[in-house]
This record gives structure tokens, C-alpha cells and sequence, in this order.
């Protein structure tokens, strides 16, 4: 009997029955609450808030794909003593996809707005507190920052705590960044806080069009510089060697469109002045990835189609 209870779970689409199921017995119980916090989907700060301290424990390892849809609005119920309570929070520790989306209701206007401070506390706790320390992060992460429902540049904080987290999320193979926009993009030089090594897991990098007219003065491009130049120098691209050897990895880098001439005359001089021993495969994907659907982004993502 036992053995029909995953193919009864594998039928059901939503949460009500699944949720009823859970309820039967203890056998069916384990396989509908692993379907059940398969995929968390949190979309104001109070859900992200009650989520971290009153899940049950257990939760920690059931979820594999994690949902984070903010509104800016929002941010006044953010501010909570949470390093007092550190020690009650569910921290996650097997996501496998991250998707996180900002909304705002007005553009990013390049300075530094009343709302920094809680800006920084907001995404400190979103990239921070909601992860086990030990957590090696998902394989697949994409962060957008959207204004009125559209693909907008993102304020420099989120960019900021995205990059700062690789330090530690050594299991990340597809990155999908925000737009970035030309805003302070001659600011201090790629440091510490935006880690090279432990970019070695990535194999797929999405990038907006407009990134690259301001590549060679922001400090993604010195970024994107470094990585190339560390995965010649240790040996993870050796281009005198068959490059059917499992050594020669190179990235994807994914450039959501369109593009017009003057935007690949960007992708020349960005070849020729940051990646010479050519380690990134230029790849110009559809605008519409901007706004693509969660659903679809994942399954494309978890398919290994491109």
C-alpha cells in the first residue's frame, strides 16, 4: 500500500490537497510535506518574517526552490532586533533555486535615497539571515529589480549584497543579474567583497545589453576581467590542450537583446581589452528573459536547455 502514496502525491497540483493529504497518515505524510515545501513562494516582508521564525524546523531541509517577490513599500516591517533573534530563525540550507524580485513603483534614480539604510537591512536579511551560515548556495540564482511590473536597473545595494554572497556561495553554475545601470559605476574597484575564487562553480552568466556600453568604468566588468583572468592562470581554461579535455571550461555569457551594431562594437572591445584568451561564449538571448516567468525560467534552468 506504501508504494502507491508517492504516485498519489505526484498527482496533486495544489496546495489545499496536499496539505489535506499530509493529515491521512504518517506514511503519506513525509512525501506530501516534501511536495508541499518543495517550492516556497514568499512575496511581502511579513510572510519572509513569520516564514524564518515560525516554520517548523523541519522546513529547513525540505526546500528546494525559493521565491522572493518584495515590494520597496514594504520595508518599514523589516526593522526587527533580528540579531537578537538569530537563534529562533529557520535558516534554509538546500535550496536549489533562488529567484529574487524587487519591486518598486518608481525608477532608481542613481543616488543614495532616504531608504538606504533600511535598503541595506533589507537585503542583508534576505541574502543573509534566511540561509544557513553553512549553506553553499543554490545552483541557480536570478535577481531582478522591476518597476511597475517592468525589467528596471537595479539600485547599486542589491547588486552589492548579490556579489558579496558569492564569497561564500561557491555552488552557484548559473548567475542571472539584475540590469545594471551606469550609476557610481566608477567607484572603488572590484575588492574583497566581490570574490573571485569562489566564482569557479559558475557556468552560465545573463547580463542585460546595456551593461556592456558601461563595461569597461563599472566594476562588474573588472569583475568579469578577473574571473577570466584566474580561470587562465589556474588552469581551468588551457587553450593549448584539445578542447574536447574536461579542463577546458569556458562561461556562457548570456546577453539579453536585442542588439544593434554599435552594441556589439562593445562586445569586440570587451573581448579584446577583458577576456584575450577568450574564456567567455558570447550568447545573445531573447529581451523577453528579462521578464520571464519564474515557472519557466526554473524548468528551462533544471532541464539544461538554453
Amino acid at each position: 500500500m506504501e508504494d502507491i502514496y508517492p504516485c498519489i502525491v505526484a498527482q496533486v497540483d495544489d496546495t489545499y490537497t496536499l496539505r489535506q493529504l499530509a493529515l491521512v497518515n504518517k506514511d503519506i505524510n513525509q512525501f506530501a510535506i516534501t511536495r508541499l515545501y518543495n517550492t516556497v513562494r514568499l512575496s511581502t516582508t511579513k510572510q519572509v518574517l513569520r516564514f524564518c521564525l515560525q516554520a517548523p524546523g523541519w522546513v529547513t531541509s525540505k526546500v528546494r526552490h525559493l521565491e522572493l517577490r518584495i515590494s520597496m513599500e514594504g520595508l518599514g516591517s523589516m526593522y526587527l532586533p533580528i540579531d537578537m533573534l538569530i537563534g529562533n530563525l529557520r535558516m534554509l540550507n538546500t535550496v536549489a533555486t533562488l529567484d529574487i524580485v524587487m519591486e518598486n513603483d518608481e525608477p532608481f534614480d542613481g543616488t543614495h535615497s532616504k531608504n538606504t539604510l533600511m535598503l541595506n537591512y533589507m537585503f542583508q536579511f534576505l541574502l543573509g539571515y534566511l540561509f544557513d551560515p553553512t549553506f553553499a548556495g543554490p545552483m541557480h540564482l536570478r535577481a531582478r529589480y522591476t518597476v511597475l511590473g517592468r525589467s528596471s536597473q537595479c539600485p547599486f545595494e542589491f547588486l552589492e549584497h548579490i556579489m558579496y554572497k558569492l564569497k561564500h556561495w561557491t555552488a552557484v553554475q548559473t548567475l542571472d543579474l539584475p540590469v545594471i545601470g551606469p550609476f557610481r559605476s566608477t567607484a572603488a574597484p572590484a575588492s574583497s567583497r566581490w570574490n573571485v575564487n569562489a566564482a569557479n562553480s559558475i557556468k552560465t552568466i545573463s547580463l542585460s545589453r546595456s551593461f556592456f556600453r558601461i563595461c569597461d568604468r563599472h566594476r562588474m566588468g573588472e569583475w568579469l576581467e578577473e574571473i577570466a583572468k584566474s580561470r587562465t592562470k589556474i588552469g581551468n581554461l588551457d587553450t593549448s590542450e584539445d578542447k574536447s579535455n574536461d579542463d577546458y571550461r569556458k562561461i556562457r555569457l548570456e546577453i539579453r537583446g536585442p542588439v544593434d551594431d554599435s552594441t556589439k562594437e562593445c562586445f569586440d572591445n570587451f573581448r579584446r581589452a577583458k577576456d584575450p584568451n577568450g574564456v567567455y561564449d558570447f550568447v545573445i538571448v531573447s529581451e523577453g528573459r528579462e521578464t520571464e516567468h519564474v515557472e519557466i525560467w526554473r524548468k528551462r534552468i533544471l532541464n539544461g536547455r538554453e
